[in-house]
């Protein structure tokens, strides 16, 4: 019978005898353990407070820009990053109490998919997913220490000490904004991922044409109307015309928001009164997306997509149109509901050869 010793200073070597697959993995997270717990303190990043008022959601201006410049170019260059994350946790009845949790995190390449752990008073919780998408290649701890917070995640727990339910009984019973505070702490290691994972500096889009090509009937029209190429950013409907004249469309841009688009009037007069139409659709392979749409992908008529506006009279025309008269120069339409993993595309036409379009990602 053979006795092994684990603890911090014997666990990488224990992993490397006896789980050869996973020793350099375990190690990975061992390092990352130990700078949390002794240098992390160092350079932690405190986000903002909270508010009591409202349930709380991660946005992006969680960190301010010139922080965020900083944390970026950290992240980038390989250094572990460390915040802490304020919450208020508030009782039904009772005076919201201050909190917080810490999130160290760095990033692997070498990862197929992201590591997220998540720890509350010592006692690691395996199976908690957020509802965010997690696709980076980055590593991270989730770790709740305090009493306020390790409390009403205790309340969310099941008796397995595995997962974390929003639909526990303790916790629509006792406490306010329950189910927003659980998804604000699930959903924390994907968001900061993606928050410091820097973007590109530009799109290439013909980057690997020469691999991943189609071929387009000559009788297609391409993804954007006629002959002009598709586009990955607003496009306005500025035109060399006179506002509002024959062959022209006064300005209107198109902006992508999380989870669909808004179409803004930018106040000329011309727009008012004038009717519109806006189609929507999945960037498709090949040919015409918006005569390719299916009612399979959304479906305007069976409000499954949300609409808001101010300054315009709307109507949903079509499984993926709709139809708006602006009654003000700088009005809003704002559309959400629609996949977020698709490439959407948006045009607004009031005749047939002309166009306001976006690609929107």
């Amino acid at each position: 019978l053979r006795k092994e010793s684990i603890h911090s200073k014997t666990v990488d070597h224990v992993a490397a005898r006896y789980l050869a697959d996973a020793a350099t993995a375990i190690a990975r997270l061992s390092a990352l353990t130990r700078w949390s717990l002794t240098e992390a303190s160092e350079s932690r990043v405190q986000l903002g407070d909270g508010s009591a008022e409202r349930a709380p959601k991660w946005g992006e201006n969680a960190i301010d820009p010139e922080t965020l410049t900083s944390l970026r170019d950290r992240f980038e260059r390989g250094q572990r990053i460390a915040v802490r994350v304020p919450a208020l946790i508030k009782r039904r009845r009772s005076k919201a109490a201050s909190s917080y949790f810490d999130v160290a995190l760095e990033k692997d390449e070498s990862l197929r998919k992201p590591e997220y752990h998540f720890i509350r008073r010592g006692i690691t919780i395996p199976d908690v997913k957020g509802t965010a998408a997690m696709d980076k290649p980055v590593r991270a701890l989730v770790v709740i220490d305090h009493e306020a917070l390790s409390t009403f995640l205790g309340d969310a727990e099941n008796p397995a000490h595995s997962d974390w339910s929003e639909r526990a009984d303790k916790l629509k019973l006792l406490y306010d904004h329950h189910a927003a505070t659980l998804r604000f702490v699930k959903n924390s290691a994907a968001f900061l991922s993606s928050l410091l994972s820097r973007p590109p500096e530009g799109r290439v889009r013909d980057f690997l044409q020469d691999i991943f090509s189609i071929e387009i009937a000559d009788d297609e029209e391409s993804p954007a109307t006629g002959s002009r190429p598709a586009i990955g950013e607003q496009r306005g409907a500025d035109s060399d015309g006179p506002a509002g004249g024959a062959g022209s469309i006064p300005r209107i841009t198109i902006a992508a928001v999380a989870g669909g688009f808004t179409i803004k009037g930018t106040g000329d007069p011309a727009l008012v009164t004038r009717p519109f139409i806006a189609e929507i659709a999945y960037r498709a392979r090949s040919g015409n997306p918006f005569r390719k749409h299916s009612p399979f992908d959304f479906d305007l008529m069976q409000n499954e997509i949300t609409m808001d506006a101010d300054g315009a009279r709307v109507t949903r025309a079509a499984v993926n149109a709709i139809r708006f008269v602006p009654s003000s120069p700088k009005f809003h339409i704002t559309m959400k509901g629609f996949d977020a993993r698709r490439d959407l595309l948006v045009r607004v036409l009031d005749n047939a050869d002309d166009a306001s379009e976006a690609e929107l990602h």
